[in-house]
């Protein structure tokens, strides 16, 4: 397993950030935050967010249509199961 963060940039200083685990090859997204000052939590590690700023819904809470549309959403950007197996193979080099 490995965790990781991503960020998605959608006008000026505004965004997404999931943050994410991986299990083998499979993604379970932990949660989904909005942010406006993108560049500003990109500098702030994971476990910082979580406790200095709301970071939404348990991502499992929501609706499974909800769900569904998000993984598709990343997945449009590229975040799959070969990201998850890329992530993995480099988080054990890097351990």
């Amino acid at each position: 397993m490995a965790d990781f963060s991503v960020y998605i940039k959608l006008k000026a200083d505004t965004g997404l950030i999931f943050d994410c685990t991986t299990n083998e090859t499979q993604i379970s997204i932990n949660n989904v935050q909005y942010t406006e000052e993108l560049s500003k939590m990109s500098k702030t590690s994971r476990w910082e967010r979580s406790y200095s700023y709301y970071s939404g819904p348990d991502f499992q809470s929501l609706d499974e249509r909800l769900q569904t549309g998000i993984h598709e959403y990343l997945q449009s950007f590229g975040i799959n199961e070969h990201l998850a197996s890329f992530v993995e193979v480099m988080s054990l080099d890097k351990d």
